[in-house]
């Protein structure tokens, strides 16, 4: 299955696109998506950081915290939520109907990618989306070979120039039809 797996019951498990992570990554950063998964949801970064760090003061635990984070970001650039109060894990399903047939769907929102004070400098791409939804399903063909067909919208977004950029508004739509083949040799 492709994507993060996280296993709680038995022996902690972590896989990401099928391959192991559990030996890849330092124990407090396996304790945080762990503790992340159970929960289902965001938690402050103070509790994160006084939880796995309690030997240390506040500053300490909340600087391995964001040393964690960055290093976590690297395997799993997708799948974090982070933002200055709270981390998540990024909601998402997969489930594998049979041997053959996985669907998907999942659910992002981020800050935004552009300030409103910088609207006139991304007229041509506007990157202004905050929600994203996704549905996809997966044919695994054989052994070596699987289809994915995947849909992704970003809703009707506006945002309203300030500052240098009043008088400015950009607003977007995006959505996305997806088709891949994947081959494994």
């Amino acid at each position: 299955m492709q994507g993060l797996r996280v296993l709680l019951l038995g022996q902690g498990r972590l896989e990401l696109d099928g391959q192991a992570l559990t030996r890849l990554l330092a124990p407090k950063q396996q304790a945080l998506l762990f503790y992340l998964a159970a929960v289902g949801g965001s938690v402050a970064r103070t509790k994160l950081a006084s939880m796995l760090w309690s030997e240390l003061d506040e500053a300490s635990a909340r600087s391995n915290l964001r040393g964690a984070l960055s290093r976590l970001r690297r395997w799993l650039p997708e799948l974090l939520l982070v933002d200055a109060q709270q981390i998540g894990l990024a909601p998402g399903a997969a489930w594998e109907v049979d041997e053959h047939w996985t669907l998907r769907a999942g659910y992002s929102r981020n800050r935004g990618q552009i300030d409103s004070s910088r609207t006139v400098q991304n007229l041509l791409v506007p990157s202004i989306h905050e929600e994203a939804y996704t549905a996809g399903l997966s044919w695994r063909i054989d052994s070596h070979s699987e289809l994915n067909l995947g849909y992704e919208l970003n809703p009707h977004t506006t945002l309203e120039g300030t500052g240098p950029s009043a008088g400015t508004s950009l607003t977007s739509k995006v959505q996305m039809y997806l088709l891949g083949f994947h081959y494994t040799f």
